[in-house]
């Protein structure tokens, strides 16, 4: 596996499809992310705060939602909320690049419901574009999918 730790701005009180808008300009207006903006309420004052979000991945074999939570747990790093993960699509939109991946994704790591189910918004990097999305939890944990946690 792999881990990579990058610092970016963010506003946990922006509005939501604005906070989807500037991460993931490539982001239908019909995709489900962008219903779930009442899950992850906007919080604070309006203070921009640089923030440390250490991302990682499983590599080639890839792993899955509960490995990830119990690695973070077992490194004391707490779950990030998506306005972070958006945050640094917003503010990396090369992040791929720099990683020297064709295509990734950065995986918030706080859960929401949708459908009946449980899943979690990431921002995704590639040729074509930039964009936000929402999965089940079940989905996550193959070779391109970064989880995202916070520090304590």
């Amino acid at each position: 596996g792999r881990i990579h730790i990058v610092r970016v701005p963010v506003r946990l009180d922006r509005e939501w499809q604005e906070t989807v808008n500037a991460a993931g300009p490539d982001t239908p207006d019909n995709y489900n992310v962008r219903k779930v903006g009442d899950q992850y309420p906007p919080q604070d004052d309006g203070t921009v705060r640089e923030t440390e979000v250490i991302l990682m991945n499983f590599g080639p074999n890839g792993g899955n939602w509960d490995k990830a939570i119990a690695w973070a747990k077992e490194y004391r790093l707490k779950r990030s909320n998506p306005r972070h993960t958006f945050a640094i699509g917003e503010h990396k939109p090369q992040l791929h690049h720099e990683l020297g991946l064709d295509y990734m994704c950065v995986v918030a790591t706080g859960e929401c419901s949708f459908g009946g189910g449980r899943g979690a918004c990431y921002v995704w990097w590639g040729e074509s574009g930039r964009g936000c999305h929402l999965s089940w939890l079940e989905d996550y944990g193959g070779s391109l999918d970064w989880f995202a946690f916070l520090r304590e």
